[in-house]
């Protein structure tokens, strides 16, 4: 996978970069249930990926001088936002439902 292969260049020390120039061939997904698949997987791909980079980030910093500890805190943020994001919309849509049932439906009830 291209994204553990970047991550393992990056633990040696070297450097990767964004090259627009480039052509790369790749097949894309044509449909959304393949787009949906890609996606699904990438997810815990990135996420495994980032966590590796981050146990070995003190490592990292001192063999790649493209690595500062700044950056590793920020990724630090980052999987903690990507996993607590989720979390919070899920807890305040579960908020919003019990509060519409208090609300509506538990009202009407005590009137009958």
């Amino acid at each position: 996978e291209d994204r553990w292969l970047c991550t393992l260049l990056l633990q040696q020390g070297w450097r990767v970069e964004y090259n627009a120039a480039s052509d790369a061939y790749t097949n894309s997904p044509q449909e959304f249930k393949e787009f949906y698949n890609q996606r699904r997987r990438w997810g815990p791909s990135t996420l495994a990926n980032t966590l590796d980079l981050l146990h070995s980030g003190a490592e990292t910093v001192k063999r790649n001088t493209s690595i500062s500890m700044i950056y590793i805190l920020y990724q630090i943020f980052t999987v903690a936002s990507s996993i607590l994001g989720p979390a919070s919309v899920t807890l305040m849509v579960a908020d919003y439902l019990v509060n519409l049932l208090k609300a509506c439906v538990l009202p009407n009830l005590v009137d009958i």
